[in-house]
């Protein structure tokens, strides 16, 4: 049996007539802290908006024990429940290959919270919210104790994987991933009766690719911090220009931009500015990464505060060449007052119009031109961030957010 603990400080318990809300069992892929790449930035902020205004338990893979700085942020009433995964070991292995399941999704399995959640009694609580693709390892346990189940999917897991597989050198690899994760999307598809997705592209693949998913899908799009919507518009550095591109660099198409604009947009941006710098900035970059590193290349690896780190940036790019959902790195770059050139899947799902709130750029001589107009033409830098600075004030919060997570919890299964 697994035990449960609460967050230690934090705001005072609810009062005796508030505990009419719903109950609710969060289920986390991974755990929340810190929320220093996507997946965790937005469970964090989900389940942080989810405690104010919900009886909350969280499961969560990771330790026993909340750092102090994660409790001090939930009601002492929040429930921190704890679970092991499976190893990564021969047996798990073994066994995802005789499943053909893959061994990430067979790693998220945990046997004792599934015998957790099957003690419990039918109705104990009123939603079990399903947080990533592993999570679905827990659907049918969640059904035993309500069919009031929901699976935020976030991403479509086959367009990530299409799109690697055309744009990524180990196409075979992207393959049979893709295969294989494609599986398991299609039974939740076919299975979750409410089902969250984060941009309304993911939201058609789906619907397109799966006839007849329309109607159980939600799209619940991230919100920012507000630490980078109070970061101040920056004067331009001049003669030294900082370029940055931020994100977990241990993410495949992260890494893949990285690596495209180091090596093909670079070299041409420096014939127009000598001086500029390109600032890589991100946790777990890979040696190969690392090895870019020379008088106009920064690797930083992680750290302390990316939106510290943006007040000394004058422009941040989003080279993505792959991947699938709402990027966050856009949204903060934006909101905290900074020029962004971003190609068109790095936009995708966010409300933008390009050439107004940002600039676009696919190939390596549209990625330099762009750079070179808006280190050119300082005024025009200034009125492309605070116009992308007001689209998402206006439009994107982890409030709203949680509001549209409470607003599906009211819906009829």
């Amino acid at each position: 049996m697994l035990e449960t603990f609460s967050s230690r400080g934090g705001a005072p318990a609810r009062p005796v007539w508030l505990h009419y809300m719903k109950k609710v069992l969060f289920i986390c892929s991974s755990f929340p802290w810190p929320p220093t790449d996507g997946e965790r930035l937005r469970t964090f902020n989900f389940v942080r908006e989810l405690a104010k205004n919900t009886e909350l338990t969280i499961a969560h893979p990771g330790p026993t024990e909340l750092p102090d700085q994660l409790a001090t942020l939930f009601p002492s009433s929040t429930r921190w429940l704890p679970y092991v995964k499976r190893q990564n070991d021969l047996g798990t292995k073994l066994s995802a290959l005789l499943s053909l399941t893959p061994v990430f999704y067979k790693m998220a399995g945990s046997a004792g919270l599934i015998d957790w959640m099957t003690s419990q009694k039918k109705g104990t609580f009123d939603v079990v919210h399903l947080d990533g693709l592993p999570a679905f390892n827990y659907y049918n346990a969640a059904l035993a104790i309500t069919p009031n189940v929901v699976m935020d999917l976030r991403d479509s897991w086959s367009l990530l994987y299409c799109r690697l597989y055309e744009t990524n050198g180990r196409k075979l690899v992207q393959l049979i991933k893709g295969r294989l994760v494609g599986t398991i999307e299609a039974q939740i598809v076919r299975r979750c009766e409410k089902l969250v997705l984060i941009s309304n592209i993911d939201a058609q693949y789906i619907e397109n690719r799966y006839p007849g998913s329309s109607d159980r899908i939600r799209v619940i799009p991230n919100g920012v911090s507000e630490e980078f919507l109070n970061i101040l518009p920056r004067a331009s550095s001049g003669d030294s220009p900082a370029v940055a591109f931020t994100g977990a660099m241990d993410y495949a198409p992260n890494e893949q931009a990285a690596f495209f604009f180091a090596q093909r947009v670079m070299p041409l941006l420096r014939q127009k500015h000598p001086a500029v710098r390109f600032f890589i900035v991100g946790k777990k970059p890979s040696n190969e990464l690392r090895k870019l590193a020379n008088d106009s290349v920064v690797v930083t690896g992680e750290v302390p505060s990316v939106a510290n780190y943006l007040n000394d940036i004058d422009i941040v790019v989003a080279p993505l060449l792959s991947g699938a959902g709402m990027k966050n790195k856009v949204l903060e770059a934006l909101a905290a007052s900074r020029p962004v050139v971003a190609s068109a899947i790095a936009v995708e799902g966010i409300d933008l119009t390009a050439g107004k709130d940002y600039l676009l750029a696919d190939t390596p001589e549209q990625w330099a031109a762009a750079i070179d107009q808006l280190l050119s033409n300082p005024k025009q830098a200034s009125e492309l961030a605070d116009n992308g600075k007001n689209q998402i004030r206006s439009g994107y919060s982890w409030l709203g957010a949680g509001q549209a997570v409470i607003d599906l919890y009211e819906e009829k299964p």
